[in-house]
């Protein structure tokens, strides 16, 4: 196992760690943990509509409506509708025990950030750069 294997696999569990426990002294904001979430490509676990979800943060805005918003690709969890799989946008002050996972994600190839449901995108998932030729 190289270095950056080892790092992906190992390194994770501990800055998870390590950021639940600031969470968990209150120094980070629900948005602060989206933006961490989308910038380092987080799964995050959270509870919206009385469901509890896994998500892929994949953007943050406003929708056209006014609302804090964020574009989710939900893989696991419940939902009112099934499958629950799938696109949602999630309005911030309906979400609680947002927690931040070790699990990372790819962007999905079918997130086209200008068919979302925002009207202002605030922050969103970079693609991944490719590796350098060697």
């Amino acid at each position: 196992m190289n270095r950056r294997s080892f790092l992906a696999r190992f390194g994770g569990c501990l800055l998870g760690l390590s950021w639940a426990a600031t969470v968990a002294r209150g120094a980070l904001s629900t948005e602060d943990l989206i933006r961490d979430a989308i910038k380092r490509r987080r799964s995050l676990h959270l509870t919206y509509a009385g469901h509890s979800r896994m998500v892929e943060p994949h953007a943050l805005g406003i929708t056209p409506g006014g609302h804090r918003a964020i574009v989710v690709w939900q893989f696991g969890g419940t939902s009112r509708t099934n499958p629950p799989t799938g696109w949602r946008t999630f309005h911030l002050n309906a979400m609680s025990d947002v927690q931040l996972t070790v699990r990372s994600f790819t962007v999905r190839p079918d997130y086209q950030p200008r068919k979302i449901a925002l009207r202002t995108i605030e922050l969103d998932v970079q693609p991944e750069e490719p590796a350098p030729n060697r």
